[in-house]
């Protein structure tokens, strides 16, 4: 846009997309490992990957051109493993998810305004027991690595936001009636 007497100024606004096609394919797999004696039988492990190909139709607009691009807020690799102890009134997970860098928004082609959000990966632990059929406690600790958030413009050179969240803990009781 032309604006005398400042000349040319850019100007970027929100813009819906048309359709787009998502497809992908996830493997999982579930073990307990009750064959263990004792105490150990309770052990189990839990996996699962995940790749996603998300692509988008942008409409042109003045200070973009148009055509296909990757679907916002969609990672191509994610996973999760996960550690678990299941017996009697005893349940406890240990969680770990990763995934990869994802777009945030489009930029203007040559213009450094694409953000990214980059690759994070998270632990987080879940506990609970049984006390009777009526009552559980739990507790839940929360982003224990403390991976910071970052995002990023066209390059991870280049932060846009870095938020260092706190782990949580939480603690809780449960009644049925």
């Amino acid at each position: 846009m032309n604006v005398p007497p400042y000349g040319e100024i850019l100007v970027y606004r929100p813009l819906n997309s048309s359709s787009g096609e998502i497809k992908g394919i996830e493997a999982a797999a579930t073990a307990f490992f009750d064959f263990l004696p004792g105490a150990l039988r309770g052990l189990g492990a839990q996996a699962n990957f995940t790749y996603i190909d998300a692509k988008q139709i942008v409409p042109p607009a003045a200070n973009f051109a148009g055509g296909t691009q990757t679907l916002p807020a969609v990672s191509k690799y994610s996973f999760n493993l996960i550690g678990l102890y299941e017996l009697g009134p005893t349940s406890v997970r240990l969680a770990y998810n990763y995934r990869s860098a994802n777009l945030d928004g489009f930029g203007a082609p040559g213009v450094f305004t694409t953000v990214y959000s980059g690759a994070v990966g998270r632990l987080d632990l879940s506990a609970s027991y049984n006390i009777n059929s009526n009552l559980t406690v739990t507790v839940d600790a929360t982003n224990l690595l403390q991976n910071p958030y970052h995002s990023y413009v066209k390059d991870p050179r280049y932060p846009r936001d870095i938020r260092w969240e706190a782990s949580l803990l939480s603690a809780g009781v449960r009644f049925r009636f």
